[in-house]
């Protein structure tokens, strides 16, 4: 009997103790702490199901602004909460400052962050039975290339419109009165000059900024790249695709990179927008096209697949970089290379693909970039003043052309999916003046598309949008509440339940960013 008892806590010893990825058993091994995410059985799947049945029980609800959005942060915040209910115990047990240092609950893909815990208290929490991993949390990059630098001169000639804005035809949707008006473009980024020229004028003030990590009260750029995305999405004067888009910024990333924490803690915000000390949601005010010029080079990595997720579920638009880890093939990155996005690559202003670009196939073979734009020395805002732009090159600058493309064909077909927009990317791409260079990734001839450098091809947002005119806007209203509880049942309860319900925003504390001069390094 005693021999049995012992081979029964080894064996659940050895379970628990596979729950850690290789990383932070390296990191415990050596430091005896450290900082984890910490995901749960099932993840967020019960939630959103739960969400889309209480639409299925009321389409009135469904069909009013920001219900979806409304709707699912109720049930994900819900099934946060209920799963994560013995962790939360655990965590209040424990004397902050000696077994960890700081603790958030994220509910967007119901996962936990918990910085310099203790190996003592990562055994305890490994042992809880709908943990499902504990892994080292993800830093992100910005796709720019280096070579952006150029004469301040020349930076600031201005075009009546820059290259990249016409070679997709935005000037004829222009022309049939759509520039984007009433479509809400989000940028989770190193955030953005409010004040800039080119972007002043359509910043959503209510709801429009959030600095998870420094809360600051207005917005601010912490490197440059943020500025320049946004810039190439809706700025006016020229540079931007969609120029009476408004707009709303989230500081998932500074110059050294994008911390996972941070930018789920942005995935929320363009979700369901709150007030800049995170507090106060408004769902009804989210985001209906999401701009992420990040990524990690880990193409295989599904860290962000969860939020994605949920935008999805909400009726958002994701779009994202594919990467800059070219020319060689299978190169693309994550998220850029999730099924569930439109991912970019950069073409030049021959039309060519840019040498930079990641190329497909993913790691389970599937056909990437979905769509190419212009990415190579594209012109856009500077943060360094009102009145500064730059010229700057990556898939980072080609995915704002993507965006902005978007919130125009939004404009037009305001109740349009995911699946409409795709459909209407992919079928009306310009290809004939494409550069086949012969590489022929994943055994697919580059002359033919869809293929591994361009994708579908070089989008047109004027054949894509196909001559419709844009309906009016609406004016956001308050969402009520569903008068159903979802439906969908949750992983299982715990038998106890935590002392005191977190909020939206639970953390302690946690370790600002480090400042840096608006100025992108040179």
């Amino acid at each position: 009997m005693v021999q049995f008892r012992f081979l029964v806590l080894a064996a659940a010893a050895a379970a628990a103790s596979a729950k850690f990825d290789i990383h932070v058993r390296r990191q415990l091994e050596q430091f005896d702490r450290a900082s984890v995410v910490v995901e749960f059985v099932g993840g967020n799947d019960a939630a959103i199901a739960a969400a889309e049945a209480t639409f299925e029980q009321d389409q009135l609800l469904a069909e009013q602004p920001g219900a979806k959005a409304s709707v699912l942060r109720t049930s994900l915040l819900q099934h946060a909460v209920e799963t994560q209910g013995e962790l939360e115990q655990l965590l209040n047990a424990k004397t902050r400052m000696i077994e960890f240092a700081s603790q958030e609950l994220f509910w967007i893909d119901n996962t936990r962050h918990i910085e310099d815990a203790s190996e003592a208290l990562l055994a305890k929490i490994a042992a809880l039975p709908n943990v499902r991993a504990i892994r080292k949390p993800v830093v992100a990059t910005l796709p720019i290339e280096p070579e952006f630098t150029i004469d301040a001169v020349d930076a600031n000639m201005t075009a009546a419109t820059e290259w990249g804005v016409s070679i997709i035809d935005a000037p004829a949707v222009w022309a049939s009165g759509n520039k984007g008006r009433g479509v809400v473009v989000g940028g989770i980024d190193t955030g953005v000059r409010h004040t800039h020229e080119a972007l002043a004028a359509t910043w959503r003030k209510e709801y429009g900024w959030f600095d998870p990590t420094n809360k600051t009260p207005q917005p601010k750029d912490y490197h440059g790249h943020g500025s320049h995305t946004m810039g190439s999405s809706v700025g006016s004067n020229g540079i931007g695709v969609a120029p009476e888009a408004s707009w709303i910024a989230c500081a998932g990333c500074t110059s050294s990179g994008c911390p996972e924490a941070a930018l789920t803690g942005c995935a929320q915000f363009v979700l369901c927008p709150t007030d800049t000390n995170g507090q106060n949601p408004k769902c009804e005010l989210h985001a209906h096209v999401i701009n992420n010029s990040w990524g990690s080079n880990d193409g295989a990595s599904t860290f962000y697949a969860d939020q994605i997720k949920a935008w999805r579920a909400a009726g958002i638009i994701p779009v994202f970089a594919n990467g800059n880890a070219g020319p060689n093939c299978a190169t693309v990155g994550t998220p850029g290379g999730s099924a569930s996005v439109i991912g970019v690559g950069a073409t030049a202003s021959n039309d060519g693909l840019a040498s930079f670009s990641s190329r497909g196939p993913t790691p389970d073979k599937r056909t990437k970039p979905d769509v190419s734009a212009p990415g190579k020395d594209v012109r856009s805002a500077k943060p360094t003043g009102d009145a500064d732009y730059q010229l700057m090159s990556g898939t980072s600058m080609a995915t704002p052309h993507v965006t902005g493309a978007v919130a125009l064909y939004l404009s037009a077909h305001p109740r349009a999916t995911f699946d409409d927009v795709f459909a209407a990317f992919t079928k009306t791409v310009d290809t004939a003046k494409l550069v086949p260079d012969n590489k022929n990734c994943g055994g697919l001839p580059d002359a033919k598309y869809p293929n591994n450098n361009y994708g579908f091809g070089r989008i047109n947002i004027n054949k894509a949008v196909g001559g419709a005119t844009p309906s009016p806007p609406s004016t956001p209203k308050p969402t009520p509440q569903p008068t159903t509880k979802p439906t969908a049942k949750p992983t299982p309860k715990p038998t106890a339940k935590p002392t005191a319900k977190p909020t939206t925003k639970p953390t302690t504390t946690r370790r600002p960013f480090a400042e840096v001069d608006g100025e992108p390094s040179n």
